[in-house]
């Protein structure tokens, strides 16, 4: 059975900048603002929701 090739991926320059922004934050004293947009879980935009709550969840994390 032959292996199946993994895709690349490249990286996404404002997910890699997000340490350095909630650094930022923290240094200036001030919060950090966060949305997902526009939309709920029934719409169209629901896909994009659930990826901007998982980035959400990151940035938690590094607060």
């Amino acid at each position: 059975m032959a292996k199946k090739k993994l895709p690349q991926f490249r990286r996404l320059s404002g997910l890699d900048a997000l340490p350095e922004m909630v650094g930022r934050a923290a240094e200036m004293n001030r919060p950090v603002h966060f949305t997902t947009g526009l939309g709920d879980l029934t719409s169209t935009v629901a896909p994009q929701l659930v990826a901007g709550l998982a980035v959400l969840a990151h940035v938690a994390e590094l607060c």
